[in-house]
This record gives C-alpha cells, structure tokens and sequence, in this order.
C-alpha cells in the first residue's frame, strides 16, 4: 500500500478481508485515512512534554534514620487553607519533576512531567511536599524483601522492621537505593485460593500508578468463594 492509501488499494485489502466495498465507500474510505495519516504526523511532530525542574536529593541515614522517603524534595505551591502544612506523598503518585520509582529499581529513572492530581490539589491549597515516602515494590507485600530501597523502622521502636523478627534486628539496615532482595526473610508463597488475588487494580485517580492487588502473604485460614458456598449449604441442611 502507498504512504496515502487510494480507493484501489482499500478495495483490494477489503476483498482480501472478505468484506468487499463499492468505488464510492472505498474512496470515502480513502479520504478518511490520508487524513488520519495526517493528523498522526502532526501529533508526532509535537515535542514531548519536558519535567520542570524541581529540587530533589536522596534522604541519608543521619537526616532520615527511619528510611521514611525514597526522596526529598522541597515543592510549594500557592497559598490556602493548608498554609504552612508539609506533606509527604507516597511514591507512586506523581510529583512532576520528582522521581516516582513505585518502590521498584525497574521505575528507578522515571520522571513525571505532570502532577497527580491529588498533589495539584494540595499545592493549589498551600501545602507543602517534602518528599516521597517509602514503600514496597509496587505496592506489593509488607515485608523486607519487598522494600527493595531503604528498610523502613518503626518510629515507636527503632529496631523493628516490617516483617522481620526482633531477634533479627540487629541486622544492619539497607542503605539508600540498595537494590539487593533480603535472603534474611524470604517472601511468603501467596495464596492462590484468596479471591481475586493478583487482579489488576485500576488507578482511580490521574497522576498515581496502576498496581495490583497483593499476594504475597499467605493466609491459610483463607478459603474460596466456592468453599464459602458449600460450608453455608452445610450449615443450612
């Protein structure tokens, strides 16, 4: 087929589709895709959008002793009714200029160009963001394996860690942007029988990225929707 298609060759590949169409619906036909064609080439013409240029840096053990954020920033927006307020967003809502890694090495370099708009919102409010917080990798588990940057401590007790015994914790802490997976506290196998589980999650709102639900802990008392049906009917005879 030519760069512009003509009405012969929409003819031909509609014969070929087994749905053959007459010289006047072909040549309409025609028309209608040099035009798209054309609007495609504009689109491709256009430059991508660039991320602003935002402050941001990597929070150290001294600044940041419970690995609470990936990263630091400092973002204000305008003036309202959170005025004076700081804010920490969780790193898989878009900040624009401010990497958002999900919590994943895979998103490690990825830079939005646009604020969520969540973010948006609270700038346009007066709130302040300070950084990107800590989370496990895309969303998934609760566990040190899954914290694939900074283990995270708990602000009561320092020494505690998600999912990894006391006994354990004088192990020391990953430092900043480690990517090695724990060989301490291996992932639970997950549990194929909980409903719905590893169903695609869809993103609710622009800006926060799409993720899916956990199933990484396994729950042996969790049984099936079918298992639920049948322990009812026994219950109900």
């Amino acid at each position: 087929m030519s760069q512009e298609p003509s009405p012969a060759d929409v003819e031909r590949y509609a014969e070929r589709a087994g749905v053959p169409v007459d010289e006047e619906t072909a040549a309409a036909f025609a028309e209608q895709f040099a035009q798209q064609d054309q609007l495609l080439a504009d689109l491709d013409a256009l430059e991508p959008p660039e991320p602003p240029e935002r402050d941001h840096w990597e929070p150290t053990e001294e600044d940041d002793p419970l690995a609470a954020f990936l990263t630091r920033c400092d973002v204000e927006g305008g003036s309202g009714p959170l005025d004076g307020m700081t804010v920490g967003v969780k790193d898989n809502l878009a900040v624009a200029g401010i990497p958002m890694t999900c919590g994943s090495p895979v998103l490690e370099s990825y830079v939005p160009e646009f604020d969520a708009t969540v973010v948006e919102r609270l700038l346009d409010a007066g709130a302040r963001v300070v950084g990107k917080t800590n989370m496990d990798e895309l969303a998934f588990g609760g566990e040190e394996a899954t914290m694939r940057f900074r283990l995270a401590g708990n602000p009561h007790d320092p020494d505690r860690h998600p999912a990894v015994p006391r006994r354990a914790a004088a192990s020391p802490r990953r430092p900043a942007r480690s990517t090695w997976p724990s060989e301490a506290t291996p992932a639970a196998p997950s549990d194929s029988r909980r409903p719905g589980a590893g169903r695609p999650v869809s993103s609710r709102r622009g800006g926060s990225s799409p993720t899916t639900a956990s199933s990484s802990t396994a729950r042996p008392w969790t049984t099936s929707a079918c298992s639920r049906r049948r322990w009812r009917t026994s219950r109900s005879v």
